[in-house]
Formats: structure tokens, C-alpha cells, sequence
């Protein structure tokens, strides 16, 4: 087996023809898609970080305002709650002034029939002396 040199030659002549071609035609396209799907990649990565921290800021803002919610919603029904209580008050101290009249109206009636049943007791007075003393004096002579 002898080398022969001119096949050599010619042999690394097609192989750099054939690594030219291949370049041109392959690897510079094949390059160009996989630097722009790369790109494509870092673009969408980007996205999602910046979708994540538009997500992250409405989630606090919505927390926020459940917050503020929440704080008018107490604020709400502390209000509702003392409009109860001066309402319950108020009802109280209607019933206790109605209650005061009637006591009052009551002890007016009594000092009424009292103030009767003494100017009754007055104006039999003299009745009941003289029944009293005939009782008495019947008492008396059967004692004697």
C-alpha cells in the first residue's frame, strides 16, 4: 500500500469543500435558529418574571384593599353597633320615664283615695264614737 499523494491532496480539497457547503448551507442556518429559539427562551423567561411580578403586586394591592374592606366593614358595624346601643338607650330611658309616670300617676291615685277614706273616716267619726261608747257602756254594766 503506497500513499499516493495526489489523492491526499484531493481528499482534503473535497473535505474543505464539503466543510465550506456545509457551513453555508447547515451550520450558519442551523446557528441562526438556535441563537433565535435561545432569544425566544430569554424573552418568554423575562415574561414570566415580570408577569409573576405584576401577579405578586395585584395580589398585594387586593390585599390591600381587602384590608381597607375590612377595616370600613368594623368600621361599619362599631357604628351600627353604637347606633343599637344609643337606640337601646333610648328605649330605656323611655320605658324608665314611662315607668316614673305610672309610679307617679299611682301614688297620686293612692294619696287620692287615702285623702277619701280619711274625709270618710272623719264624717262617720262621730258614728263611730257613739256606737264605741254604747259598747262600751254595755260592757261596762255587765262587768259591774
Amino acid at each position: 500500500m503506497s500513499l499516493n499523494i495526489s489523492v491526499v491532496i484531493w481528499t482534503v480539497i473535497d473535505f474543505c469543500l464539503l466543510m465550506l457547503i456545509l457551513d453555508k448551507l447547515l451550520f450558519k442556518p442551523l446557528l441562526t435558529k438556535m441563537h433565535a429559539r435561545d432569544d425566544r427562551i430569554e424573552e418568554g423567561e423575562r415574561k414570566l418574571i415580570e408577569t409573576e411580578a405584576e401577579k405578586n403586586r395585584i395580589l398585594n394591592e387586593m390585599k390591600a384593599g381587602s384590608d381597607e374592606v375590612t377595616a370600613a366593614i368594623i368600621k361599619s358595624s362599631g357604628e351600627k353597633n353604637r347606633i343599637v346601643e344609643d337606640e337601646s338607650y333610648r328605649r330605656v330611658r323611655a320605658a324608665s320615664q314611662k315607668a316614673d309616670e305610672t309610679l307617679s300617676e299611682a301614688a297620686a291615685a293612692c294619696e287620692k283615695q287615702r285623702a277619701v277614706y280619711e274625709s270618710e273616716l272623719l264624717k262617720h267619726m262621730p258614728e263611730y264614737t257613739s256606737v264605741l261608747s254604747d259598747v262600751l257602756t254595755d260592757s261596762g254594766s255587765g262587768i259591774e
